[in-house]
């Protein structure tokens, strides 16, 4: 849990710094030498544990070179005012660097993220370019997201079938708020279930809802998903579409062809007896009934 990591950097830094301070005590090391050394301990909880753990260690680390190493030692007077101005001029440095180094971890982390997400988004449009066009899209859709994003379950409700396609694990009651999401026509996540709900829209129409429980899932990606799959099942029935216009088109053909088969086989004898009705009523020699035959 998170906060057990903090306690955990906290009691790692007090230590280190505890450490030091003993060392620089014990061998009368100067304020300097021992300065640069919290500073360093400082600068690696920045970068590990945030600006906060790094802000209370500096603190510390501040406390303990007044109380053992600046004259006179182990008292909190500062009699020299050169190292009033040390000690303030260290817990300065302390704090910026530890805000100057966590920032840059955390832009490096966004960066590392974003590329990740990218690279994921990416590949679940490559899978989608893949699908078996003759499957319905939302199962394949809803097993393709938990492995690509290391989601805990999805669901997609598909408007057009009413159904609901599910992956994963605990799925529980993701189904009904997943059909629910749709018909409120809201965006939600749930922050006790770690789940997002996004209705699936292609341009102001919607056409299903999407829910993604678990997993280190961002606003932008599970927008980005949402439209994702929202094209991908607008993709697919296009092409079912399609091919019912094609299949249509094809049986009009052989319809067309059979009929014009069975008017040939039907016209050619018919064309000999009205010829030869024709020239038995030329000859004048039937009686009125037979020519009315």
């Amino acid at each position: 849990e998170p906060w057990r990591a903090t306690i955990i950097s906290l009691a790692a830094g007090a230590a280190a710094v505890g450490l030091i301070t003993l060392v620089a005590y014990r061998f009368q090391l100067n304020l300097a030498t021992a300065a640069f050394l919290h500073l360093i301990v400082v600068v690696l909880l920045a970068r590990h544990s945030g600006f906060a753990v790094a802000s209370a260690i500096s603190v510390v680390a501040v406390l303990s070179q007044t109380y053992f190493l600046v004259p006179p030692v182990l008292t909190w007077v500062v009699a020299d005012w050169h190292n009033v101005v040390a000690l303030i001029t260290f817990g300065y440095c302390a704090l910026t660097v530890s805000r100057l180094s966590s920032e840059a971890v955390r832009q490096t982390r966004r960066a590392e993220r974003r590329s990740r997400d990218t690279e994921g988004l990416y590949e679940i449009g490559r899978l989608v370019l893949l699908m078996d066009r003759r499957r319905e899209p939302g199962p394949q859709i809803a097993t393709m997201i938990p492995r690509v994003f290391d989601c805990e379950s999805v669901a997609i409700f598909d408007s057009s079938t009413a159904t609901v396609a599910v992956a994963g694990d605990n799925l529980l009651d993701l189904e009904e708020r997943t059909r629910d999401a749709y018909v409120q026509g809201r965006d939600e996540f749930d922050t006790r279930r770690r789940a997002w709900f996004r209705v699936l829209r292609v341009g102001n129409r919607p056409v299903g809802s999407l829910a993604l429980r678990g997993g280190d899932i961002s606003p932008a990606v599970a927008n980005a998903l949402a439209s994702l799959v929202a094209v991908a099942m607008e993709r697919a029935r296009s092409f079912e579409n399609e091919s019912r216009t094609e299949a249509a088109r094809q049986s009009e053909q052989l319809r067309t062809a059979v009929l014009d088969a069975l008017a040939h086989d039907i016209k050619t004898p018919l064309t000999a007896i009205r010829a030869a009705s024709s020239g038995l009523l030329e000859t004048n020699l039937l009686d009125p009934a037979h020519a009315e035959l």
